[in-house]
């Protein structure tokens, strides 16, 4: 059976069981993203600062892409790690690292969910001892999708850049904000509407992707319906105490085998791999091995407003532009 996630990170395809490569992951694989902006802004040193099993992947994808310049030495190299629990935790480390070199400009790429990047943000600013011009975060996950309020100062008083992954341009998003805008203005006081609601309104990066996971199986299965329409009825009870038919089985889970493989899983997978549509995070389309494939990212910076700007693109058939 076919195994789709929204936003799971990982997936095992060195193994040659092929039941190994049922997974089909919706969020992409984007560190050559991460790697690209690391070198457009010439960094030669990164702090890497991390939450999850999630952001040391993309570290170890990070290391293992770092490219080499013409004497066959790292264009940039990983200066310290640290996987953090909370807000606190990042910040006593940062505390650490400027106690160590107060003069040092320091690169940090911050892997972690969006409330304590949020909370990051605001108590580095807050905090004393810790610089500002000195300090450049690239938000590794997909947290720039998450509405930032632009009434919090903090947000823009530090360097801050990301990825963002909904495509906010298309007719899709237009209509999918906007009837998101009608419901909440249902249970809000009428005012007057400007002509850039739809881009007042977000949506989190994990929130598109569940999105894009439910459209992708109504996708998969009416197409998969319409070239057979008895696709999965050749199973069924014909009474409570009649026996099934032949046909699509669970499984003998007593079997010393385990149990049976679905007969349809692999034409269900091979069908969400020959799907392709346009959805909240862009184009929707995979490879052989389950992966993301000719998607966009849209490249975020903070301005000292707290106001969130795109500067620029990346995708895999260009790769980073900056506008």
């Amino acid at each position: 059976m076919p195994f789709v996630t929204p936003w799971f990170p990982e997936k095992n395809t060195d193994g040659e069981d092929e039941t190994h490569n049922f997974a089909v992951q919706m969020q992409p694989q984007y560190h050559h993203a991460i790697v690209d902006m690391i070198l457009h802004y010439d960094w030669r040193s990164v702090i890497y600062i991390y939450q999850s099993s999630e952001g040391l992947y993309r570290l170890q994808k990070i290391y293992e892409n770092i490219p080499k310049n013409g004497f066959g030495s790292p264009t940039f190299f990983i200066q310290t790690a640290r996987k953090i629990k909370t807000s606190n935790d990042a910040i006593e480390f940062i505390k650490q690292l400027e106690q160590m070199d107060r003069e040092a400009i320091k690169h940090i790429v911050l892997d972690c969910p969006a409330h304590i990047a949020k909370e990051i943000m605001f108590k580095h600013v807050q905090t004393v001892m810790l610089g500002r011009r000195n300090y450049h975060y690239l938000m590794s996950g997909l947290v720039l999708d998450d509405k930032w309020d632009s009434t919090v100062e903090e947000f823009g008083a530090i360097n801050m850049t990301g990825l963002r992954i909904v495509q906010y341009g298309t007719n899709l998003a237009r209509d999918f904000f906007k009837g998101f805008s009608s419901k909440k203005e249902q249970h809000s006081v009428s005012r007057t509407r400007s002509n850039n609601d739809e881009t007042s309104t977000t949506i989190s990066a994990n929130g598109a992707l569940a999105f894009d996971t439910v459209n992708l199986l109504i996708n998969t299965f009416s197409s998969l319906m319409r070239k057979n329409v008895n696709l999965f009825v050749t199973n069924r009870r014909k009474g409570k105490f009649k026996e099934v038919e032949m046909g699509v089985g669970c499984g003998d889970l007593s079997g010393k085998d385990g149990p049976n493989t679905w007969e349809h899983g692999q034409r269900i997978l091979q069908e969400i791999k020959n799907i392709s549509f346009e959805g909240l995070t862009g184009q929707i389309s995979f490879d052989d091995q389950g992966r993301r494939k000719n998607y966009t990212l849209d490249v975020m910076e903070m301005t000292h407003r707290s106001e969130m700007v795109q500067i620029g693109r990346w995708s895999e058939e260009e790769g980073l532009v900056i506008s």
